[in-house]
């Protein structure tokens, strides 16, 4: 077997970045910061350089915390993926980042810090629009959504994002936020209701409910891994 030989010693630069979602009213956000030496107008993912004896995960709680001072303790970050295109930010070198993904239901106020003048919520609609996030976050930012979508599908993660009490309608909207489309409700409900320990319904019923009779109340099971996953397919597969 031939031996290996480098020949070259590139500049490489080891990142991280997290994709830190919510949901504003029922609308799926991300958070992001703009940095000091950003473009006008552009914002970038929370994120920056390993440090040494750090994991990734541990880099990468460091930097959203520095950054933005959300605080997630590295075990409850999802690795997302490696983006390493030679092109993706040429500042000083070649640059490999490993993307995070977090989620959370009721995040405080993002405080900028580090090198980070300003730091919000932006709708993910906005975020995956051309030209608003720097480097290939763009990319990072839909592939999140798509792990995101998976954890929903595989375990109970959806309901921290509901009320103790809630509905099948809320509960949907949950979903329906993650997966960027609108779900069929009487397919939905059967899939959900068919799991058993997912949610377990109450004696109680909704009086919020706008149109039609009121809605029956469910909390939460004990169930944090789903079996069977809930799948939702497009209309026209």
């Amino acid at each position: 077997m031939p031996k290996h030989t480098r020949t070259v010693q590139h500049n490489v630069y080891v990142y991280v970045d997290t994709v830190l979602f919510t949901l504003i009213d029922g609308v799926l956000n991300v958070l992001v910061v703009k940095r000091k030496t950003a473009p006008d107008g552009k914002f970038a993912l929370p994120g920056g350089l390993v440090e040494d004896g750090e994991t990734l995960a541990e880099a990468a709680s460091r930097e959203l915390y520095e950054e933005t001072e959300m605080e997630f303790r590295p075990e409850n970050l999802l690795q997302i993926g490696a983006y390493g295109d030679p092109d993706r930010d040429t500042r000083y070198g070649r640059a490999i980042s490993v993307a995070f993904l977090a989620m959370t239901p009721n995040p405080p106020v993002p405080n900028a810090g580090s090198d980070a003048t300003s730091t919000q919520f932006i709708e993910y609609r906005k975020a995956r629009k051309p030209g608003v996030l720097e480097f290939d976050h763009r990319n990072i930012v839909g592939d999140a959504r798509r792990l995101a979508s998976r954890q929903l599908e595989d375990t109970a993660i959806a309901l921290n994002f509901c009320e103790e009490e809630f509905t099948i309608g809320e509960l949907r909207i949950v979903y329906e936020a993650f997966y960027q489309r609108e779900l069929d409700p009487a397919n939905f409900r059967r899939k959900v209701e068919k799991i058993d320990g997912f949610i377990i319904p109450q004696k109680s019923l909704s009086l919020s409910e706008s149109a039609g009779r009121p809605a029956r109340l469910y909390k939460r099971g004990k169930k944090q891994d789903l079996y069977p996953p809930i799948y939702f397919r497009r209309q026209d597969q």
